[in-house]
């Protein structure tokens, strides 16, 4: 599913055709006959031999595309699904409504295109992939603008994520997926360090997202939390469970895969970790730096030097300012024999990282000797 471009002549509106692009996506995973993967490719594809070829990077036959133009208290969504192996068009449809209606566009669009490639769905799943509904509009835009905030990855820009979710449950106190993001930024609050009290912060976190599973038991973001809660908290099998939860409602949401990785990874089952991970990138290859870092760690621990390297290389330059990238990316470099590589990363993690500790980092490893094979990595660096 290529995202949703926005045509309202403003930037600032992006967040609104991107949170419409996700929903969709999310509803569209749900059935268990699809698999829906994802691109951060930005601009409706018009040609036919451009579409062939994205269908085949992408590993899929039919591409849904559309757009979305927001005015005053109107939406027009224009969207279709397209056979990219044949060149044909299968369907294509413009709703216009008023914007107290983007529910009724979103769940046509979902049926329709299911409906199209999976006409044996059953009426059970066709009702799962309607995701429940907040009673207003106004925290459903918050929660939009909000999660756009979070996907920027800073502490000024988690910040206003909460008080936008905030904004939202004041407005519908009964609304799970503001409880949801909001669990989720105070567990970036936690994980990224903006935050004294980090333990506080995974407190709350749970807290948010079991409030929202209490209202939707079904919420996908809430399981995500509740896992990377647990595996913050060492406790790595009750993290599987939420992420064996979230696959089964939705096989195709990345984030559960890569949730599923960490897990993984921490406690040494690192062939699982990668494919999990691996699955996670091939259905949405824009996941986040952490989820990237954790799967160059993954093919380090497994000795896959070449491809941590590759990999964390392209990583690098799509998220520079991600320093513990660098931290593995040294690592690799030290056991590959690459000197001055190895010292250029080492550099740039002691320029950004002071007080970098190679005997805490990586500590989560609960198998023994991949954290010995990691620090002996950042010792050949020059990181000890």
């Amino acid at each position: 599913m290529l995202p949703f471009a926005n045509q309202s002549g403003d930037a600032a509106d992006n967040y609104f055709s991107e949170g419409i692009t996700g929903d969709i996506i999310n509803a569209l995973g749900r059935f268990p006959t699809l698999t829906v993967k994802a691109t951060s490719l930005m601009a409706p594809i018009k040609d036919k031999a451009a579409q062939a070829e994205v269908a085949r990077s992408l590993g899929v036959r039919y591409l849904v595309e559309g757009s979305v133009r927001r005015a005053a208290d109107r939406v027009r969504v224009s969207t279709r699904l397209t056979d990219a192996q044949q060149g044909t068009v299968m369907w294509s449809e413009q709703f216009e409504k008023q914007l107290k209606d983007i529910f009724d566009v979103q769940d046509a669009i979902t049926l329709r295109v299911a409906g199209t490639l999976a006409a044996h769905l059953t009426r059970l799943e066709q009702q799962r992939a309607l995701a429940k509904r907040p009673e207003n509009l106004g925290a459903y835009d918050l929660v939009l603008r909000g999660r756009a905030a979070l996907l920027r990855f800073s502490r000024s820009e988690n910040r206003e994520a909460r008080q936008l979710f905030e904004r939202a449950l004041r407005l519908d106190p009964k609304y799970a997926a503001a409880y949801a993001w909001l669990g989720q930024a105070y567990f970036n609050m936690a994980g990224f360090g903006w935050t004294e009290f980090p333990d506080d912060m995974l407190a709350r976190a749970e807290e948010n997202a079991r409030k929202a599973l209490s209202l939707d038991p079904e919420n996908l973001a809430a399981h995500r939390v509740l896992s990377r809660v647990h595996s913050a908290a060492l406790q790595y099998e009750l993290a599987l469970v939420e992420t064996q939860r979230a696959i089964a409602l939705n096989p195709s949401d990345a984030e559960s895969h890569a949730a599923r990785g960490n897990a993984l990874l921490w406690v040494g089952r690192i062939d699982e970790a990668i494919a999990a991970l691996e699955t996670a990138f091939s259905l949405d290859s824009n996941l986040g730096a952490d989820d990237a870092f954790q799967l160059g760690l993954a093919y380090y621990l497994s000795r896959r030097l070449e491809d941590a390297v590759r990999f964390l290389e392209r990583e690098a330059l799509r998220n520079p300012d991600y320093i513990y990238t660098s931290v593995v990316l040294a690592a690799a470099y030290g056991q590959l024999g690459r000197a001055s590589d190895a010292r250029r990363m080492a550099e740039e993690v002691r320029r950004l990282l002071p007080m970098f500790d190679t005997r805490t980092f990586g500590s989560r490893l609960q198998n023994r000797a991949q954290h010995d094979y990691l620090t002996e990595g950042l010792a050949k660096a020059g990181l000890n």
